[in-house]
């Protein structure tokens, strides 16, 4: 599970810096929220790996593929079928 929530991290921060537009100020502040989401992505791993150290297990190093794009409609439809 925590290699999702890497994945997801890693196409956000991708998406945040690749995203473009002549919309200059709603691309800013996707950005933004993009850079918040990459956060948030992180903390949910950090608390995944935890949760999975204490019950024994071993947290996952594996990261899965992700997708990326030059277009900023298909970088946010990916995160929403691959998930």
């Amino acid at each position: 599970m925590t290699d999702i929530a890497i994945m997801i991290m890693v196409r956000a921060v991708n998406c945040a810096e690749v995203c473009s537009g002549d919309d200059g100020e709603k691309t800013a502040i996707s950005k933004k929220e993009l850079v918040v989401h990459a956060g948030e992505e992180l903390q949910h791993a950090l608390t995944l790996a935890d949760q999975i150290d204490y019950l024994g297990g071993s947290p996952t190093v594996k990261v899965l593929p992700a997708s990326t794009s030059a277009d900023n409609k298909e970088m946010l439809q990916q995160d929403l079928d691959e998930v």
